[in-house]
């Protein structure tokens, strides 16, 4: 009964999975500049409309006033219209004294009114225009951030199957491993290599200590049963700790980034170079599946040797 198990297809899988989620990863940063760059005019152009709305609002507060006047004047007026004119000459006088009053008090609202339409009409002529300018940013900030958020769920997609495969491939590592060598009995158990990605805060070296745990192991008993040189995976400690924590630098970025389009207001990377925040994110992401899929092309090779020289480990 075979004791180990051939890998490969796992591994080539995580290293295809790798070559997706950097083109996704290109294309998300590609769609978040486009959407920053409305996103900045809008950012910009916001205050100004505040201001201004504010503005329209105060000179527009009036014409409640003014409104309300002239409804009260007006019906007062065509109450007075409907009264017959009295004959006693000293009540005619004073119906006409008082339509005369009531006429200059609507007159008065009248022009007041007239007055307020013609500056809240200029007014509104500008406003009118950054209103439209900032609709229209408004708009295309929401088109392009929809198109932007399908590509950031896609990366998100592919990177979570793509843990899930790289950590069913350390389940069957860890297997071999603890078939290979009994000492194994005190290291990590099979199930760490799911485990350790799931618990929060944890999952920020457990996977690392992991993987690195069987790749120090495998290297370990090949070298000793001479399948393997002895100066082979000399810079391995190096490569596994830069591998994680460019893993490390490019989550954090993420998360940066994730929190700067959708829980603050405002456009993103303010304070930063946007292409450069961008660059920096592709590089960071480019070495670390570029550094991922090289360690398990590598280690995919040791487990070979492994299953080719199963008889030497047999008890």
């Amino acid at each position: 009964m075979k004791k180990f198990t051939n890998n490969g297809f796992l591994g080539k899988m995580t290293i295809i999975l790798n070559l997706a989620i950097f083109v996704a990863f290109i294309l998300t940063m590609v769609f978040l500049l486009k959407l920053d760059k409305v996103n900045v005019e809008l950012t910009k152009l916001e205050p100004t409309y505040i201001e201004q709305t504010n503005i329209m609002n105060e000179a527009e507060q009036p014409y409640k006033r003014i409104n309300t006047n002239i409804d009260y004047y007006s019906a007062k007026m065509d109450s007075l219209n409907k009264l017959e004119i009295p004959k006693n000459k000293k009540e005619a006088t004073a119906l006409k004294d008082e339509k005369a009053r009531i006429g200059a008090e609507l007159e008065t609202h009248l022009k007041e009114k007239s007055d307020l339409d013609s500056a809240v009409t200029v007014l509104k002529a500008d406003y009118d225009v950054l209103q439209k300018e900032y609709e229209t940013l408004n708009e295309q900030t929401a088109s392009k951030k929809s198109v932007f958020n399908i590509f950031c769920i896609v990366t998100l997609i592919l990177m979570i199957i793509k843990i899930v495969v790289f950590a069913a491939w350390n389940v069957k590592n860890s297997r071999n491993l603890h078939a290979a060598a009994l000492w194994m009995k005190d290291g990590h158990k099979p199930f760490w290599a799911w485990l350790g990605w799931i618990i929060p805060v944890y999952n920020l070296i457990k996977p690392f200590s992991v993987f690195n745990e069987i790749w120090e192991e495998t290297d370990y008993i090949l070298k000793d049963k001479a399948l393997l040189d002895k100066k082979a995976n000399d810079e391995a400690d190096f490569m596994l700790e830069l591998w994680w924590g460019f893993f490390l630098i490019s989550v954090i970025l993420c998360l940066y980034m994730i929190h700067a389009t959708f829980f603050t207001s405002g456009a993103m990377f303010w304070k930063f170079s946007h292409v450069a925040v961008a660059v920096f994110a592709i590089v960071m992401w480019v070495v670390y599946l570029c550094l991922e899929s090289l360690i398990v092309k590598k280690y995919m090779a040791m487990n070979n040797v492994l299953c080719n020289n199963e008889t030497a480990f047999a008890e």
